[in-house]
């Protein structure tokens, strides 16, 4: 068949009803096939967290975020990095990321990972928390308060906050 001959046809999933439940279902399912084939060709994906916290939002300025992902079926890893640059602001109140992909729904508060929170020369580790809205929290894995612009000490330029959450996906 020549090429100028053959056309594009849509998956089936997208002719049947017509609706946008199951235009969305067949999105979904081909997100998890594309990210499927990324990991037998390489592993994790790139994509853009978002950073914010309970009261003000920080400001990235010329900081870092990057985030990587990857999966298999519904199952999802997600990993962040944040360096703060000399232009960041930090806003105010306790800080959380999104997640690459939506999470199944939670009734209570769930951990499902873990982050370092790197100042200076002295770490604190904390919990990552899955909320019932889908907001991730950095939460305290101890004793330690909230982590915030200042707790459990100035976050500043050069400091980092590394972390992983491992959940089930839509």
């Amino acid at each position: 068949m020549p090429a100028s001959s053959r056309r594009f046809a849509p998956p089936r999933q997208l002719l049947k009803g017509g609706d946008l439940e199951s235009l969305r279902a067949t999105l979904n399912t081909n997100q998890r096939y594309l990210r499927r084939w990324a990991n037998r060709l390489g592993g994790f994906v790139d994509w853009e967290p978002t950073w914010t916290a309970a009261t003000t939002n920080p400001v990235l300025g010329n900081g870092t975020l990057t985030g990587t992902y990857s999966g298999v079926g519904n199952m999802l890893i997600a990993k962040y990095r944040l360096i703060p640059g000399s232009t960041t602001t930090f806003g105010s109140g306790s800080y959380m990321f999104n997640l690459p992909e939506a999470a199944q729904p939670v009734a209570d508060d769930m951990a499902i990972g873990q982050g370092t929170v790197t100042l200076g020369a002295n770490r604190y580790h904390y919990l990552m928390i899955l909320d019932t809205t889908g907001a991730v929290h950095v939460s305290p894995s101890g004793l330690e308060s909230a982590w915030t612009a200042t707790n459990p000490a100035t976050f500043a330029d050069g400091d980092t906050f590394v972390g992983q959450v491992v959940y089930e996906g839509l």
